[in-house]
Formats: C-alpha cells, structure tokens, sequence
C-alpha cells in the first residue's frame, strides 16, 4: 500500500517495481536503477521467483561490483512445494473447479519451476521464509546442491487488533480475502477445504 512504501522509504530503504506496466517482466526499471547508482546498495532483497529469475543478472552484476553486498530472496513460501503437494495427494473432491482445469498444466510445468526456484535459491547469500518447515524444505534442497546459505524465517508480521470478546465455541461463519483468479488456485482450494472437511 502507500502507506507501507512511504513507511518503509523514510527508513531510507528504496523500492523499485520491476515490472511498473504489468504487461511483461524487463526489470528494465531495476537495471536503470543499479546504474544510475553503482557501487551504492550493500543489501539487496528481492521478493518472489518471477522476479528474482528475470532481475538475476542486473542483482548479481551490482552485488559482484560492490564490496560486501548482501544479496537476500525474499522466497515467502516455495511455490512449487505447494504444486508438489498437490500434484501428490490430489484428492478432486477437495479441489476447486478452478483447480481441476488447472491441474495439467500443473504436471506439465512442476519439473521446470522446481529446477528455476532451486537454482535461485542456490544464488542468495541468504533467504527469509514465512515457517520452520519451509526454511527445512530450502535447507534440504540446498544442501543436494552443496550449498550453504543462511535462512531466516520470518513469518507473517500481523497489526495489532483487538480480540474478539467470543470464545471460539461461539463464533459463527468464516471471512475469507483472496484472490481466486488464475494462478490464485490454491486460495481457492484453501476455502473449497474448510468447507468440505
């Protein structure tokens, strides 16, 4: 939001969107960006896998020209894991329509994104992760390559709220924010759960 960006550059950190028209990924911006300022960042974070494996180059180039350049990968949750887990205990009568059509081109692609999220975790001097679990799953896939990198989890930083005054016995109904659009599936398979099960 606005509010988070104006936040986080009077921290003196900038943010560059690589892809400002949503039309195609150039990183154009983000390469610009590294010239007009060379030598300059000594930590570079960089969040998701599309964006990581289109900007690799112009990220690597800074951070190998500067002295003590810290390159981390924001990798959230490894995305192919959640298709592995699907594709491996598929179960249709939990799968949102959405996710039934999806599904061949979800076997057709696993193999590639597996390969292209492993080599870019294998390019970060360290990665944050949202749970212990994934950070296991990133530690594993690296040390198959001989990598060794740090790993972080983060987790999801909530705001404060207050509590609700009903104990959890008496509360009714869920509300549930998502997208369920295209590659937003699995949100939707998510919901499809909590109300088949």
């Amino acid at each position: 939001s606005k509010g988070e960006r104006r936040l986080l550059e009077s921290h003196s950190i900038e943010l560059v969107n690589p892809n400002p028209s949503d039309t195609d990924m150039t990183c154009k911006n983000v390469h610009e960006h590294f010239l007009s300022r060379p030598n300059f960042y000594s930590i570079v974070i960089v969040s998701r896998p599309t964006i990581f494996h289109e900007c690799l180059d112009y990220m690597i180039d800074h951070c190998y020209n500067t002295d003590g350049c810290y390159l981390i990968y924001d990798a959230e949750a490894i995305w192919h894991r959640r298709d592995e887990l699907l594709l491996n205990r598929v179960d249709h009568s939990l799968l949102s329509n959405e996710t039934l059509k999806n599904l061949p081109e979800i076997s057709r692609t696993y193999d590639f994104r597996r390969g292209q999220e492993q080599h870019l975790l294998s390019k970060a001097n360290a990665v944050t992760t949202v749970s212990a679990v994934e950070k296991a799953h990133i530690l594993s896939i690296l040390s198959v390559q001989n990598v060794s990198i740090d790993a972080y989890v983060i987790g999801h930083v909530m705001p404060e709220m207050l509590l609700s005054s009903f104990s959890f016995q008496d509360r009714r109904g869920l509300f549930f924010v998502a997208g369920f659009h295209g590659g937003m599936y699995y949100n939707g398979d998510a919901i499809f759960w909590f109300l088949r099960t």
